[in-house]
């Protein structure tokens, strides 16, 4: 599974159509459909403006639409590329400016799905880890016993605080999760808090801020 870095747009022609691909990141339905608005604004000329998105990497939301053209010959094809491809947490839009020659529902099909794929293509495309988030708080004379634990494992520090305690939240890949949890709730009976939080999936675990 993995999501998209940035914008990225493409362009293709086939026979006198300009078919305008912009794949970008967006992290809710909501998103997707503002960020519509805005490309068809932009391209107010634009004969269609086709597109699909897929949203919540744990339970991906899908939707597509064809904005015109014949059922299922735009949207359905550029959802395709971007199941095909796992993406998730992206809009992908086709936007056409027509011609003047009609490429029949084959044609149509294969264009906004070559449109889409080239635009795929082009962009920065970042890989999604699935955590499982854990929170820490301790005595600061108990550093060490609690790095001793953590120190096996490939744990990522989500955020560190140092006030009257240690407080920590932690990310270990789901992989392994289930051998970290028993060894923290081991020492559970010396720090002053231990919670599991939620599983969470991220495309950069080193910036997750």
């Amino acid at each position: 599974m993995q999501t998209c870095k940035e914008r990225t747009e493409t362009k293709l022609r086939i026979k006198h159509s300009l078919f305008h691909g912009i794949l970008m990141p967006v992290s809710s339905r909501y998103a997707a459909e503002s960020a519509l608005e805005t490309i068809r604004l932009a391209h107010p000329k634009a004969n269609h403006h086709c597109y699909a998105f897929r949203i919540n990497p744990k339970k991906p939301i899908e939707f597509s639409q064809d904005d015109g053209e014949p059922s299922g010959t735009a949207g359905a094809p550029i959802l395709h590329r971007l199941q095909s491809e796992d993406l998730v947490d992206v809009l992908l839009v086709v936007i056409r400016y027509f011609g003047g020659v009609k490429l029949g529902t084959g044609g149509l099909i294969r264009a906004y799905g070559e449109a889409a794929g080239n635009t795929i293509e082009a962009a920065t495309r970042l890989p999604l880890h699935r955590f499982q988030t854990f929170r820490v708080q301790y005595a600061y004379d108990l550093e060490s016993v609690v790095q001793s634990v953590l120190h096996p494992f490939p744990v990522i520090f989500r955020e560190r605080t140092y006030l009257e305690e240690i407080a920590v939240e932690l990310l270990c890949p789901v992989e392994v999760s289930d051998q970290l949890e028993p060894q923290l709730r081991a020492i559970r009976h010396l720090v002053s808090s231990l919670e599991v939080g939620p599983e969470v999936v991220v495309a950069d675990p080193n910036h997750t801020s």
